[in-house]
């Protein structure tokens, strides 16, 4: 069974044009507390959030994780986004 290079999604990051292949998707929390300034532990100075990420590997195979919100798709399996969602 050979490779089809057309049989991949394509992603670009924004900030720098770069291109990568998708390889998969992640999703990371984060919560964190410390004494707060009035009250100490009783007031608990907290901080939480949420990143949705995706895994691109580069023409090296070197893979980097990048927020969904800074990058956009390319291709999927040889054709843009709008010529698939026209079929």
């Amino acid at each position: 069974m050979g490779y089809d290079p057309d049989m991949a999604t394509i992603v670009r990051v924004k900030k720098t044009g770069e291109t990568g292949i998708l390889v998969g998707t992640g999703f990371g929390a984060f919560k964190s507390a410390r004494p707060g300034f009035w009250g100490g532990d009783l007031f608990p100075d907290e901080k939480q959030g949420f990143y949705q990420c995706i895994a691109l590997s580069n023409a090296e195979g070197e893979i980097g994780w990048f927020k969904t919100t800074d990058t956009e798709v390319v291709s999927v399996d040889g054709k843009t986004p709008r010529e698939i969602l026209e079929e």
